[in-house]
């Protein structure tokens, strides 16, 4: 009787909190060339978020954000316009927060 009780009660708290996983979505256009728009989700245990760009050699370009967000599974987007020194290619934008990183690639055509 107790490990049905457990296992129902273990249910209904999965139910009640959502679901939200950190995301980091494609930049949007892809290739661009004159600015393009970061798309990021915050799962519960996000705090703390920083977004660079680095180039294909490692190198970082610039930072996007570096900031405490407090909003758990809010939804926010950060719009990047390249200097005009910056050479076509590949470049990598790396989500942090306080427990992960992810990535992906652009592509900047000038």
């Amino acid at each position: 009787m107790m490990k049905r009780l457990l296992i129902v009660a273990t249910l209904l708290v999965l139910m009640i909190v959502p679901s939200v996983a950190l995301t980091l979505e494609q930049n949007y256009p892809n290739p661009f060339n004159s600015s393009t728009t970061i798309r990021f989700k915050l799962d519960l245990r996000s705090e703390f978020v920083s977004i660079v760009i680095y180039n294909s050699l490692g190198q970082e370009i610039t930072t996007l954000v570096n900031d405490y967000y407090l909003s758990p599974g809010a939804q926010y987007s950060v719009q990047w316009t390249p200097t005009s020194n910056l050479a076509s290619g590949v470049y990598i934008y790396v989500l942090k927060t306080t427990t992960r990183m992810v990535t992906r690639r652009m592509m900047y055509l000038k």
